[in-house]
């Protein structure tokens, strides 16, 4: 008997070391604490169990972890916080820390409240504000306002979200009731102009290529048809007819028609155009987007059956004015026979 439930003992032990022993691997920066926990259920099997007034699911979390203890990646997730955590068979609890908050027992608290905007002064909604090493936190609403309660007066907020800089101020702090977070141009990623308004490039589901200024004032061009050639996937653009005046023609399609014009949509600025591109400068251009797939077709008709060439120009910015100049001057000499 005595030794069946040694046995019994043993075995216990050796899954809960095993279980504790669990190796993952993370790499998540400025994410909410929900994903890691997604991240670590996926890996290990082991789902969260935790209570919201305990665990701020939405606190953005930065963690790096090759191969490491669960236990470890845990205790770095939770440092400075009031949340420990247990490791069991199926579920990894996590439970507040028994003693009371040492900020809260050696100061008073106050409440708290203001809003966040961004540098054009819209409200940022979702926005996290967080005290730091407790769980007490809250998110902006939608029109950027937050409040929160037992606030420790000795201690620091973080501000965060996603694409903006992270800032932490003080809770005496008078910046508080008006918060102004910095876009972080490190982590927006590149837009793009679509035919029914601006989006992230990566979330562009279509057939679209993006030729920008940069790419347009690399190589001397004297029309806006000839900036494409070789620099959009799946664009040709040929010269069949060398006269002066002419430009190169523009397939996106192939030859659709035999007796009908195959040239694409232009749209400049939001406005169809006829004529093509004679008539614009590249020098003018900030940037080129080629739709090629339905979603022309989609949003202009029949129009854009041939493809969309969505153009954008160059608008005025605040700052310095500047003032560029290209010039070229050329000379011939020729030889004069006397004789």
């Amino acid at each position: 008997m005595k030794h069946k439930i040694l046995l019994v003992l043993l075995l216990g032990f050796m899954t809960c070391l095993t279980v504790s022993a669990q190796k993952v691997t993370l790499q998540f920066r400025q994410v909410k604490l929900t994903k890691v926990f997604d991240a670590i259920t996926q890996q290990t099997g082991l789902t969260v169990a935790y209570s919201r007034p305990t665990v701020y699911p939405d606190r953005i979390v930065t963690i790096e972890a090759k191969d490491e203890e669960l236990s470890n990646v845990l205790s770095k997730l939770f440092t400075g916080t009031d949340v420990v955590f247990e490791i069991g068979e199926k579920k990894i609890y996590l439970k507040e820390k028994k003693t009371s908050d040492s900020l809260q027992q050696t100061g008073k608290t106050k409440r708290i409240s203001g809003t966040v905007i961004d540098e054009k002064g819209e409200p940022v909604i979702g926005a996290s504000i967080l005290v730091d090493e407790t769980s007490n936190g809250t998110i902006t609403n939608i029109d950027g306002e937050y409040s929160l309660t037992d606030v420790p007066e000795n201690s620091t907020l973080t501000i965060s979200y996603v694409g903006y800089k992270t800032i932490k101020l003080k809770a005496s702090d008078k910046n508080l009731s008006n918060i102004i977070l910095q876009e972080d141009s490190e982590l927006i990623d590149e837009v793009v102009v679509v035919g029914y308004g601006v989006q992230r490039k990566r979330d562009v589901t279509g057939a679209m290529t993006s030729v920008d200024a940069a790419k347009i004032a690399s190589v001397p061009v004297t029309s806006a048809s000839e900036a494409l050639q070789g620099r959009a996937s799946g664009v040709l653009v040929s010269q069949d007819n060398w006269a002066p005046g002419t430009s190169p023609s523009v397939l996106i399609r192939g030859k659709r028609s035999i007796n009908a014009s195959n040239e694409p949509l232009y749209v400049v600025d939001g406005v169809p155009i006829t004529g093509g591109l004679r008539e614009i400068s590249p020098s003018d251009i900030a940037s080129m987007e080629v739709l090629k797939d339905a979603s022309a077709t989609a949003i202009y008709g029949s129009r854009g059956a041939n493809g969309v060439v969505l153009i954008t120009t160059k608008q005025g910015k605040n700052g310095k004015t500047m003032v560029d100049y290209n010039g070229y001057v050329g000379g011939k000499q020729s030889k004069i026979n006397l004789n």
